[in-house]
């Protein structure tokens, strides 16, 4: 009796042994994938579309961070690796959406082709470099401060969430 007693102690030890180590392996994995968003540039797009919001931008539904990562996360932000066009936050308006994505479609692809296998450029200058395009492109409209801030949100949503979709050779920063 005692020595089954003393196995099934020792049984029961080693199975929850493996449960906190099953525990403790699949923990870091769940907070890797935490870390593969950038907290900072989800801040940044947040308050991007805040300011949007403040200029009269229409912006619809939740833009607080963790709603914006819950979108990305959910598959509703989608961003392309190809020229296709602007990939916009949902949260901005789709008529806004619309008409900002015609302004912007030159930057746009241009900043896809800058993701895709190609290239050999660094995310954050491809990133930089779309920024500086819509920047210029908006430097020629009468609604300039609109399209200034509609440009910081595309960027800061790039930065946000396109690690995932760089497939470039340089670095994916």
């Amino acid at each position: 009796m005692r020595l089954a007693s003393r196995a099934t102690i020792i049984a029961f030890g080693i199975i929850c042994t493996l449960v906190l180590l099953g525990t403790s392996v699949t923990a870091p994995a769940s907070a890797a994938e935490e870390d593969e968003i950038d907290r900072q540039a989800v801040k940044d797009l947040h308050d991007s579309l805040e300011e949007a919001r403040a200029t009269g931008i229409e912006i619809n539904g939740d833009i607080s961070e963790q709603a914006l990562v819950d979108d990305y996360k959910s598959g509703t932000l989608e961003a392309q690796a190809k020229p296709d066009g602007c990939s916009t936050p949902k949260a901005l308006d789709k008529t806004e959406a619309k008409k900002w994505n015609k302004v912007f479609l030159k930057s746009c692809n241009s900043h896809d082709k800058c993701y895709s296998k190609g290239s050999s450029k660094d995310r954050k200058t491809c990133d930089s470099d779309f920024l500086t395009s819509m920047r210029v492109t908006c430097g020629f409209r009468k609604d300039r401060t609109r399209c200034d801030v509609v440009a910081q949100t595309y960027y800061n949503m790039v930065r946000a969430f396109g690690k995932d979709h760089y497939k470039g050779s340089g670095k994916n920063n």
